[in-house]
């Protein structure tokens, strides 16, 4: 999806919100769509509380989510970082 229609989306329910590409530390390669780092952290108005709630744009607050999202797309990409690795769940 293109930064401009994710911003429109925001636009929508957080219009003091923009959206910045992040690069995940480590994977240079792959940029995350966040919201803007110095994004007010006090109470929202009502009508924008409102709106929120009902269709929230979680996928610009939660870096952790959208990293675990993008690692499997470098695991394809950059097989080769993870040779001689091991995970344990």
């Amino acid at each position: 999806m293109l930064l401009s229609k994710l911003q429109s989306r925001l636009d929508a329910t957080l219009p003091d919100g923009y959206i910045e590409a992040v690069s995940v530390p480590g994977y240079q390669a792959i940029n995350l769509a966040l919201i803007n780092g110095d994004f007010p952290i006090g109470p929202l108005p009502n009508a924008v509380m409102n709106a929120v709630i009902k269709d929230p744009a979680y996928w610009t607050f939660f870096w952790g989510s959208g990293i675990a999202l993008a690692l499997p797309t470098s695991i394809r990409l950059y097989p080769r970082n993870l040779h001689f690795r091991r995970c344990a769940v």
